[in-house]
Protein backbone atom coordinates (compact mmCIF):
# COMPACT_ATOMS: atom_id res chain seq x y z
CA UNK A 1 0.00 0.00 0.00
CA UNK A 2 1.09 3.49 -0.66
CA UNK A 3 2.17 6.32 1.85
CA UNK A 4 -1.13 7.40 0.70
CA UNK A 5 -2.83 4.92 1.19
CA UNK A 6 -2.14 4.17 4.95
CA UNK A 7 -2.73 7.80 5.46
CA UNK A 8 -6.06 7.47 4.39
CA UNK A 9 -6.70 4.04 5.93
CA UNK A 10 -5.20 5.71 9.09
CA UNK A 11 -7.41 8.89 8.63
CA UNK A 12 -10.12 7.15 8.74
CA UNK A 13 -9.46 4.76 11.56
CA UNK A 14 -9.11 7.95 13.90
CA UNK A 15 -12.47 9.43 12.54
CA UNK A 16 -14.49 6.15 13.67
CA UNK A 17 -12.53 5.19 17.09
CA UNK A 18 -12.16 9.25 18.46
CA UNK A 19 -15.28 10.25 16.88
CA UNK A 20 -15.00 13.33 19.12
CA UNK A 21 -14.61 16.00 16.13
CA UNK A 22 -17.58 15.21 14.09
CA UNK A 23 -20.23 13.94 16.93
CA UNK A 24 -23.08 15.21 16.87
CA UNK A 25 -27.37 15.21 17.40
CA UNK A 26 -29.78 16.49 14.95
CA UNK A 27 -33.06 18.52 16.49
CA UNK A 28 -35.33 21.32 14.79
CA UNK A 29 -35.85 24.31 14.50
CA UNK A 30 -38.47 27.14 13.36
CA UNK A 31 -38.34 29.61 10.70
CA UNK A 32 -40.58 32.98 11.58
CA UNK A 33 -43.21 31.26 9.22
CA UNK A 34 -43.47 27.96 10.75
CA UNK A 35 -40.97 25.43 8.75
CA UNK A 36 -39.36 23.06 10.01
CA UNK A 37 -35.84 22.63 9.88
CA UNK A 38 -33.14 20.16 10.81
CA UNK A 39 -29.90 21.56 12.58
CA UNK A 40 -26.63 19.72 13.99
CA UNK A 41 -26.21 20.40 17.96
CA UNK A 42 -22.05 19.31 17.58
CA UNK A 43 -20.03 18.77 20.29
CA UNK A 44 -17.55 21.42 21.50
CA UNK A 45 -13.70 20.64 20.36
CA UNK A 46 -10.97 20.72 22.29
CA UNK A 47 -9.90 24.29 23.86
CA UNK A 48 -6.16 23.38 22.27
CA UNK A 49 -8.18 22.91 18.82
CA UNK A 50 -10.27 26.10 19.13
CA UNK A 51 -6.69 28.34 19.75
CA UNK A 52 -5.30 26.55 16.93
CA UNK A 53 -8.19 27.93 14.73
CA UNK A 54 -8.39 31.27 15.87
CA UNK A 55 -4.55 31.72 15.80
CA UNK A 56 -4.80 30.62 12.26
CA UNK A 57 -7.28 33.17 11.29
CA UNK A 58 -5.22 35.69 12.52
CA UNK A 59 -2.44 34.85 10.42
CA UNK A 60 -4.11 34.41 7.02
CA UNK A 61 -7.05 36.87 7.60
CA UNK A 62 -5.43 39.57 9.15
CA UNK A 63 -7.85 42.38 8.09
CA UNK A 64 -10.53 40.67 9.88
CA UNK A 65 -11.52 41.64 13.37
CA UNK A 66 -12.11 38.31 15.90
CA UNK A 67 -15.29 39.54 17.60
CA UNK A 68 -16.24 36.07 19.54
CA UNK A 69 -14.00 33.11 19.83
CA UNK A 70 -13.82 29.81 17.93
CA UNK A 71 -16.41 27.29 18.36
CA UNK A 72 -18.34 23.99 16.68
CA UNK A 73 -21.57 25.11 17.97
CA UNK A 74 -22.81 27.56 15.58
CA UNK A 75 -22.28 27.89 11.88
CA UNK A 76 -22.45 30.98 9.43
CA UNK A 77 -26.26 30.15 8.17
CA UNK A 78 -27.64 29.62 12.34
CA UNK A 79 -25.78 33.01 12.78
CA UNK A 80 -27.42 34.42 10.08
CA UNK A 81 -31.06 33.45 9.60
CA UNK A 82 -31.55 31.64 13.27
CA UNK A 83 -29.82 33.56 16.04
CA UNK A 84 -27.89 36.58 16.15
CA UNK A 85 -25.56 35.48 18.87
CA UNK A 86 -22.38 33.96 19.91
CA UNK A 87 -24.48 31.46 22.44
CA UNK A 88 -26.27 30.07 19.38
CA UNK A 89 -26.41 26.33 19.49
CA UNK A 90 -27.11 25.36 16.17
CA UNK A 91 -25.50 24.37 12.89
CA UNK A 92 -27.84 24.68 9.66
CA UNK A 93 -26.09 23.63 6.51
CA UNK A 94 -28.87 25.04 4.39
CA UNK A 95 -30.81 28.12 4.84
CA UNK A 96 -32.94 27.74 1.70
CA UNK A 97 -36.19 27.29 3.64
CA UNK A 98 -35.91 30.71 5.43
CA UNK A 99 -36.82 32.16 1.32
CA UNK A 100 -38.69 29.51 0.21
CA UNK A 101 -41.60 29.76 2.97
CA UNK A 102 -41.50 33.65 2.57
CA UNK A 103 -40.03 34.30 5.92
CA UNK A 104 -36.95 35.85 3.96
CA UNK A 105 -37.52 38.24 0.58
CA UNK A 106 -34.44 38.06 -1.64
CA UNK A 107 -33.55 41.45 -2.00
CA UNK A 108 -33.43 43.07 -5.91
CA UNK A 109 -30.22 42.29 -7.95
CA UNK A 110 -27.76 45.20 -9.13
CA UNK A 111 -26.82 47.08 -6.32
CA UNK A 112 -28.51 45.62 -3.28
CA UNK A 113 -25.59 47.04 -1.13
CA UNK A 114 -27.22 50.18 -1.41
CA UNK A 115 -30.85 48.53 -0.09
CA UNK A 116 -29.28 46.55 2.67
CA UNK A 117 -30.11 47.34 5.95
CA UNK A 118 -28.10 46.18 9.61
CA UNK A 119 -28.77 42.34 10.35
CA UNK A 120 -29.66 41.68 6.92
CA UNK A 121 -28.24 38.62 6.08
CA UNK A 122 -26.22 37.90 2.21
CA UNK A 123 -25.94 34.93 1.50
CA UNK A 124 -22.65 34.23 -1.12
CA UNK A 125 -22.97 31.20 -3.34
CA UNK A 126 -20.95 30.05 -5.68
CA UNK A 127 -22.21 28.89 -9.33
CA UNK A 128 -25.47 27.18 -7.63
CA UNK A 129 -24.16 26.32 -4.08
CA UNK A 130 -24.66 28.19 -0.93
CA UNK A 131 -20.86 28.76 0.26
CA UNK A 132 -21.63 30.93 2.99
CA UNK A 133 -23.89 33.80 5.05
CA UNK A 134 -23.00 37.14 6.65
CA UNK A 135 -25.18 39.42 8.52
CA UNK A 136 -24.83 42.78 6.84
CA UNK A 137 -23.33 45.24 9.57
CA UNK A 138 -23.61 48.37 7.90
CA UNK A 139 -20.78 50.14 9.56
CA UNK A 140 -18.22 51.83 7.29
CA UNK A 141 -14.48 52.09 8.95
CA UNK A 142 -12.33 53.45 6.64
CA UNK A 143 -14.45 53.81 4.13
CA UNK A 144 -15.55 49.91 3.85
CA UNK A 145 -18.79 48.19 4.44
CA UNK A 146 -18.86 45.57 6.96
CA UNK A 147 -20.36 42.30 7.77
CA UNK A 148 -20.55 39.75 10.91
CA UNK A 149 -20.00 35.88 10.09
CA UNK A 150 -19.16 32.91 11.52
CA UNK A 151 -16.54 31.01 9.42
CA UNK A 152 -17.22 27.64 9.92
CA UNK A 153 -15.84 26.26 13.18
CA UNK A 154 -13.48 29.38 13.15
CA UNK A 155 -14.70 32.41 15.15
CA UNK A 156 -17.11 34.79 14.66
CA UNK A 157 -15.87 37.57 12.14
CA UNK A 158 -15.77 41.69 11.39
CA UNK A 159 -14.95 41.92 8.05
CA UNK A 160 -15.21 43.90 4.45
CA UNK A 161 -18.24 41.86 3.13
CA UNK A 162 -15.88 40.26 0.36
CA UNK A 163 -13.21 39.69 2.33
CA UNK A 164 -14.02 36.31 3.49
CA UNK A 165 -12.13 32.66 2.43
CA UNK A 166 -15.71 32.13 0.79
CA UNK A 167 -15.16 35.36 -1.97
CA UNK A 168 -11.39 35.07 -1.90
CA UNK A 169 -8.71 32.23 -2.50
CA UNK A 170 -5.19 32.96 -1.27
CA UNK A 171 -1.73 31.13 -1.68
CA UNK A 172 0.05 32.07 1.29
CA UNK A 173 3.44 31.47 0.01
CA UNK A 174 2.88 33.73 -2.76
CA UNK A 175 0.75 36.38 -0.78
CA UNK A 176 -1.60 36.38 -3.63
CA UNK A 177 -4.95 36.95 -3.31
CA UNK A 178 -7.64 36.09 -6.41
CA UNK A 179 -11.56 36.06 -6.19
CA UNK A 180 -13.11 32.54 -6.69
CA UNK A 181 -14.55 32.36 -10.16
CA UNK A 182 -18.77 32.08 -9.63
CA UNK A 183 -18.82 33.55 -6.50
CA UNK A 184 -22.00 35.98 -6.18
CA UNK A 185 -23.58 37.89 -3.04
CA UNK A 186 -27.08 38.33 -2.63
CA UNK A 187 -29.28 40.44 -0.01
CA UNK A 188 -31.90 39.19 2.11
CA UNK A 189 -34.71 40.56 4.44
CA UNK A 190 -36.84 39.47 7.07
CA UNK A 191 -40.50 39.72 5.52
CA UNK A 192 -43.32 42.12 6.72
Amino acid sequence: MSKYGYRVVLGLLVVFFTNTVFAYTSTNIYTPNGSRVTVRIYDELPASELAELEAEVSADWPGAVIISPATARYNCHSFAFYKHYSTNTYWLNDPRKYWEDGSYVKLPSGRAIDILEVLDPIVYWENDTIMHAALWNGDKPSNDWTAVSKWARYPLMLHHWLYTPYVFETDADVDDWNVIPGVKVFGYRLAQ
